[in-house]
């Protein structure tokens, strides 16, 4: 994430409102100093939502940069209210924010899919101790943290991650060996795979700066 230029600012702010002003679902949008914030009333029909989410997506895109791709972060559907309405904001905050973060997240992220990462987020949970050994690993440390996360994005299919790094299965089987050894743990036991999983993901987490 990054601070929205003042060319950028300008565009979303003159955009924005006025096309989704048209809907009926729409509510009210602001635009802040590195993000974009629109309140929808919740529609039961998902063609309506999807709809209304692809405006909102193109808008993004054509305001921002060549060759940025905006992030959408949806907050769950709740009964309108300020108390409710502020976590609703983070809800989405945290959405868009970590599926700019995490590439194993998708574009358009609701907050129902950020999974384990809503744990972490709220228990504010992030100790990635785990990863120290990879962390010294000198300068394959960033490669071996990348072929971890990936294969256990992957709930540990060699061939999906073969394929998804661009690399031959020995090459994949070293490199876990490898990862196995330096933290002096067995990559096969579901405990210790979840365990160094939310070190992961605890670590992107703790990149977010939207509150």
């Amino acid at each position: 994430m990054r601070p929205l230029r003042a060319s950028e600012f300008g565009a979303l702010s003159a955009a924005l409102t006025p096309i989704l002003r048209t809907g009926a679902s729409h509510v009210g949008s602001s635009v802040l100093a590195a993000c974009a914030l629109t309140l929808l009333r919740h529609r039961t029909g998902r063609d309506t939502d999807d709809r209304v989410l692809g405006e909102i997506e193109q808008v993004v895109a054509r305001c921002l940069a060549a060759g940025d791709e905006p992030t959408l972060g949806l907050s769950e559907p709740a009964p309108f209210g300020m108390d409710a309405v502020r976590g609703l904001r983070r809800q989405a905050l945290a959405a868009a924010e970590l599926a700019a973060l995490d590439p194993a997240l998708p574009r358009r992220c609701r907050w129902a899919d950020l999974g384990p990462y809503r744990s972490l987020i709220t228990a504010d949970v992030l100790v990635d101790d785990a990863l120290a050994p990879l962390d010294g690993a000198g300068a394959s440390g960033r490669m071996l943290l990348e072929t971890l996360e990936v294969f256990l994005d992957l709930a540990g299919d060699v061939r999906a991650t073969s394929a998804r790094l661009r690399l031959h299965r020995s090459s994949l089987y070293y490199r876990l060996d490898r990862i196995a050894a330096l933290l002096g743990r067995d990559l096969g036991d579901g405990l210790v795979r979840l365990d160094v999983h939310l070190a992961l993901k605890a670590r992107r987490a703790r990149r977010r700066t939207l509150r």
